[in-house]
């Protein structure tokens, strides 16, 4: 008499195949999450010192409409890893232009943030 096959006579598990293909989709997919992440904290830091240089181009700019243009305040400085150089002009009317750019050294490479703004003059 003939026997039909059951799932309990047929074989179970995964070949060996089966697993390594498996393991390699895997192992991409992997890759792509950890070059994505990587990624992802350079650009954050990138953003968090170009957010640093703002907020001291921007100080400087305010200690130059707050003193006046003609306070003699010093024309470059340093604050931690960033160096700036502020230039004041006149502008027409009465109007003072005061710039800052604030520089810094990030993976060997000078990067560099610049500010301005208009203000009258006391």
């Amino acid at each position: 008499m003939k026997r039909n096959p059951t799932k309990a006579d047929s074989p179970g598990g995964f070949s060996l195949v089966e697993v390594l293909v498996a393991l390699s989709i895997l192992a991409v997919g992997i890759i792509g999450v950890l070059g994505a992440f990587s990624l992802s904290v350079r650009t954050g830091a990138n953003a968090v010192r170009v957010d640093k240089a703002a907020a001291i181009a921007e100080w400087e700019i305010v200690r130059v409409a707050a003193a006046g243009a003609a306070a003699g305040l010093p024309p470059t400085g340093e604050s931690g890893p960033f160096q700036w150089r502020r230039t004041v002009s006149t502008v027409k009317g009465g109007l003072s232009r005061v710039t800052v750019v604030v520089s810094w050294t990030q993976r060997g490479k000078q990067e560099s943030f610049e500010l301005a703004e208009v203000f009258r003059d006391r």
